[in-house]
């Protein structure tokens, strides 16, 4: 019997431990939201859909995190996001997994339109978006390769696939960790 208050407290603390490993994940990406997310974001298009990426190039320094390098798939992101500086103050390691070195990207992915301006409707009134501009846009959320939102939406993705092989020779294969898709949608574009 007097094993059975024990068997409780073990428990008990056991699953505390289990929920503060969660919380570091969440305050993680909570961290990062907030980051990005501290500036209004101002398009002047009428209908839009934007996939852009940060990738942050991570050491592990001791028991921080460095960030070396900030870049992004697209400059957009850097004037759209102002504040992407401060991803550098986020501590990271969490995410390190005895790794001394990673790449992370940051998924983001911004939808519109403006109700004066829909052009072409589904059967529910939303707005439709040309196959070229949402094939680029999936591509563009996890592609390291850099892509102009604004001057490109419309190309076909094969092709652009082909310049970009032709080109960078990028390989086939590349390791990364990334977070899920930070989605903004924007109800009426002014």
């Amino acid at each position: 019997m007097k094993k059975f208050p024990f068997l409780i407290g073990f428990l008990s603390f056991m699953s505390t431990l289990t929920f503060c490993q969660k919380t570091k994940q969440v305050d993680l990406s909570t961290s990062i939201y907030n980051v990005l997310f501290e500036s209004n974001i101002k398009i002047k298009d009428s209908l839009i859909i934007y996939a852009l990426n940060f990738q942050l190039e991570i050491i592990k320094n001791g028991e921080k995190t460095l960030v070396n390098q900030i870049t992004a798939n697209d400059s957009l992101a850097f004037t759209l996001f102002p504040s992407y500086k401060k991803l550098k103050s986020i501590n990271f390691t969490s995410l390190m997994n005895g790794r001394k070195k990673i790449r992370l990207i940051i998924p983001i992915l911004i939808y519109g339109s403006s109700s004066g301006e829909k052009k072409h409707l589904d059967s529910e009134g939303r707005p439709l978006i040309n196959l070229e501009s949402a094939a680029n846009a999936a591509y563009s959320l996890y592609s390291p390769s850099k892509f102009n939102n604004l001057h490109n939406a419309n190309l076909n993705l094969l092709h652009r696939l082909y310049q970009q092989n032709k080109v960078f020779k990028e390989e086939a294969f590349w390791e990364a960790t990334t977070m899920n898709p930070i989605v903004y949608e924007i109800g009426n574009i002014k």
